[in-house]
């Protein structure tokens, strides 16, 4: 496929893509550093920006040796997450509109999200897209999370849709080559242009906001 206008189905990342929730999962993970004694960075953030969460907690358990229980570090991190993410998290400005344009000109639309189910579901409810979206895989249904292009695949396969004819929207480098390693057309939506085209992106807009306007105008 050579063009967004191609496409028969797209498929969406959820955090930092159509929800704004990369500061409220910042503040998560620096909620969580505080607890465990360790010191948040930016750059070891933005390295955390696709796993799933057991990922996140193992990495973070090994850097930082945290000498806990592995399911009770997780069942930290996780509570944090849920407290804070109905109540605190909303949608990128355009998000809605750019959904309800796709679906109504017949695309099919589905979410690949490293976000757990019950949080990725509980924010479709929450803003009323849950009947815009076809399907959906969460990043607890998949054993290797972005960078790797298993949840990609997963979606594919239990769809049953033709990489050929789908395009991925996705904010991050690592969301970038999970979507590109599964042979998929790939949006970018990123300030930094340039770090996402590197890794394989097709076409870059710096905010959603801005790709709603270009699908709008077609």
């Amino acid at each position: 496929m050579d063009s967004i206008y191609d496409a028969q189905y797209f498929l969406f990342d959820l955090d930092g893509t159509l929800a704004d929730s990369l500061s409220v999962m910042f503040a998560v993970y620096t909620a969580f550093s505080k607890k465990y004694a360790f010191t948040p960075t930016t750059q070891e953030f933005d390295i955390l920006n696709g796993p799933s969460l057991s990922e996140i907690v193992e990495y973070l358990a090994q850097k930082h040796r945290l000498h806990h229980n592995p399911e009770s570090l997780q069942k930290s991190y996780e509570d944090l997450i849920t407290e804070s993410y109905l109540s605190l998290v909303q949608p990128f400005s355009g998000a809605s509109e750019l959904l309800r344009k796709l679906h109504k000109s017949g695309k099919r639309l589905f979410l690949v999200t490293s976000s757990s189910k019950i949080n990725g579901e509980g924010f479709l409810r929450c803003h009323g897209w849950e009947q815009l979206f076809e399907g959906a895989v969460y990043g607890d249904e998949v054993k290797s999370s972005k960078p790797h292009s298993e949840i990609y695949q997963q979606v594919l396969s239990r769809y049953s849709l033709n990489p050929r004819y789908g395009v991925a929207v996705e904010d991050s480098i690592n969301g970038v080559k999970s979507a590109t390693g599964a042979g998929l057309f790939t949006v970018g939506i990123n300030q930094d242009a340039d770090s996402l085209l590197a890794c394989g992106a097709s076409i870059v807009f710096p905010a959603l906001a801005d790709f709603y306007q270009e699908v709008n105008c077609a």
